[in-house]
């Protein structure tokens, strides 16, 4: 993590991993840029204290509900322009196409901004915000850590005209790396949302260990829907976006994310043409009977490697 930060010029990253059936977190990693210019590792525990816009790894929480409320199959097509207007805003796919034909399954590989926010729209608000809560964002975890954030995912009833758009593709929602991680720790555990935990129980000094009492699992997809979406998500990286992810000899599931960096003004500058970013992967492995999933996340990577495949994936390979 610190290596790769450095390589791509970046403000900072954070890297966690967990055990999908348990919710054990293995590791959790962070490293900040300092005022000198040397990145170091931060003894925050940014995992779950920093709240950012996840941008497109949202996409597969956005279309397991899709699949669970039977709006589409994976292999169902529709047609995608290249651009797609809604209320006062108009949303585009990167790299720029002709209008296509794509299945939801396509959709994803290619991380379509306007694929996905078409199937959103016949989904509705109120489904796609059940879910997301179902899948835990906009609250605190089961790991009761001091300074844990919450997010902010406002209810469907206080949305705006770009909400629905912009929240199906991960922007206007905040999360922490640790809610994005138990979401896809969820997907990896046959639709099971695990309680994350830090510790594995305690000694007094007597050395009699107790086992922590691990919180509640919570289910929030049928287990076939789970798999539709990790099958679709191991075509991102066989052939889609996340192809630098790939590991020698695993299957390995997963899904890159490049967020706008809202202002601390407000907005994120896209008047300015200076745009800061969030790169994001999210991946499990093996694939077919997920053992590990690892989320990283770059802040700040310099514009000629801003993407989540390029900033994020790599480091989730090594």
């Amino acid at each position: 993590l610190l290596e790769r930060v450095e390589a791509v010029g970046a403000k900072g990253g954070v890297l966690v991993a967990m055990h999908p059936a348990t919710g054990e977190i293995l590791v959790s990693a962070t490293v900040r840029r300092s005022a000198d210019g040397v990145v170091r590792i931060s003894s925050e525990h940014r995992a779950v204290t920093w709240t950012y816009e996840p941008g497109s790894i949202i996409k597969p929480l956005t279309v397991s509900a899709i699949l669970d409320r039977a709006v589409a199959a994976p292999d169902t097509v529709r047609e995608v322009p290249p651009r797609l207007k809604v209320h006062d805003a108009t949303f585009s796919d990167s790299p720029f196409h002709e209008t296509v034909e794509l299945t939801l399954a396509d959709i994803i590989r290619r991380s379509s901004n306007v694929g996905t926010i078409l199937w959103a729209h016949d989904l509705g608000a109120e489904a796609l915000h059940e879910q997301l809560r179902e899948f835990g964002l906009g609250s605190v975890t089961d790991l009761d850590f001091p300074g844990e954030a919450s997010g902010i995912l406002h209810p469907a009833g206080r949305w705006s005209g770009t909400s629905l758009p912009t929240i199906a593709i991960g922007q206007g929602v905040s999360t922490t790396p640790l809610q994005m991680l138990v979401a896809y720790s969820a997907l990896a555990n046959g639709g099971v949302r695990p309680a994350p935990t830090l510790v594995l129980g305690t000694r007094d000094d007597d050395g009699v260990f107790e086992a922590r009492r691990p919180g509640p699992s919570l289910s929030v997809l049928p287990a076939a829907v789970a798999a539709e979406v990790v099958g679709m998500m191991e075509q991102v990286v066989a052939s889609g976006t996340g192809t630098r992810a790939q590991v020698s000899g695993y299957r390995v599931a997963g899904k890159t994310g490049t967020a706008w960096k809202p202002r601390p003004e407000g907005g994120y500058g896209e008047g300015s043409g200076n745009i800061d970013y969030v790169a994001s992967f999210v991946g499990m492995l093996p694939a077919e009977d997920p053992k590990l999933v690892v989320l990283v996340v770059v802040d700040e990577p310099a514009l000629s490697t801003y993407s989540g495949g390029r900033a994020a994936a790599p480091i989730f390979a090594d």
